[in-house]
């Protein structure tokens, strides 16, 4: 109903405006002034009853969110454990297009939990926690071997210079 309300709005407006320019073109305007009382006489009671009968759509409502699951700082640690081993022994770290994705799915967890760890535990996101395991490496490298920077840098998998001097 609404959409016919509308409808029949829309015509009103376009019947008076069509009005006014034939009184523009043949009268010079002279009936311009009562054209437009009569249709705002007419428009704005319309108006305000199609405010009274038809409220504004309401959101839907939702089902009750799920409560958050609670905070578990040993579980958080003990997922950062796995994420270091597979990290330091697998040397994960230096593909240049490792991903949250990739990393959650080698650990068999959901993306965003891993990220939430990560975050809770460090303070980081997961391009700053992998790049620290690059960065360590790196340092490592630059101090005992003759390497030059650029092939280490891509030796460990940081794809920007940025990522190194950060």
């Amino acid at each position: 109903m609404p959409w016919a309300a509308s409808f029949v709005f829309l015509a009103a407006v376009l019947a008076i405006d069509s009005a006014i320019a034939l009184d523009f073109s043949l009268f010079e305007g002279r009936l311009a002034p009562v054209l437009i009382g009569l249709g705002n006489a007419l428009l704005i009671p319309f108006l305000l009853a199609a405010a009274i009968l038809y409220p504004r759509h309401r959101a839907p409502v939702c089902a009750p969110c799920q409560p958050a699951r609670p905070v578990d700082p040993q579980a958080d640690r003990a997922l950062l454990d796995q994420l270091d081993t597979l990290l330091r022994e697998r040397r994960f770290y230096r593909d240049p297009d490792l991903s949250l994705a990739r990393l959650a799915r080698r650990l068999g967890v959901p993306a965003r939990r891993l990220s939430e760890a990560i975050n809770r535990v460090h303070g980081l996101n997961v391009s700053q926690y992998v790049n620290n395991h690059r960065i360590k490496e790196a340092a490592c490298l630059l101090v005992t071997t003759d390497r030059p920077i650029a092939r280490i840098m891509e030796d460990v998998g940081l794809p920007t210079k940025s990522n190194f001097s950060s």
